[in-house]
């Protein structure tokens, strides 16, 4: 990414399960040199600190797909990737 380019980062949950999922949340570091500009999404909480996130669902009904994004904005020149994990 180029300073200042704006990216999104796009999560969606689906329960493919026939059982609610409960306590569910996504946690992910965020890349260094990048900052979050906003989010948006279906619900949920989203929280950041110290260059990690922690978007909490709760509970996920079997076929629920809740998604949030993330508005980044890169404050210098670099490659950008990131891996996160759901709970």
């Amino acid at each position: 990414m180029l300073q200042g380019q704006e990216a999104t980062l796009s999560i969606t949950l689906t329960n493919h399960g026939s059982y609610p999922a409960t306590f569910t949340q996504v946690e992910g570091l965020l890349p260094e040199g990048v900052e979050v500009t906003g989010v948006t999404g279906d619900g949920g909480t989203w929280s950041q600190e110290a260059g990690s996130f922690r978007w909490e669902w709760g509970d996920l009904e079997p076929g629920d797909a809740p998604s949030i994004a993330s508005s980044l904005r890169a404050n210098e020149v670099g490659v950008v990737s990131n891996v996160v994990s759901i709970s």
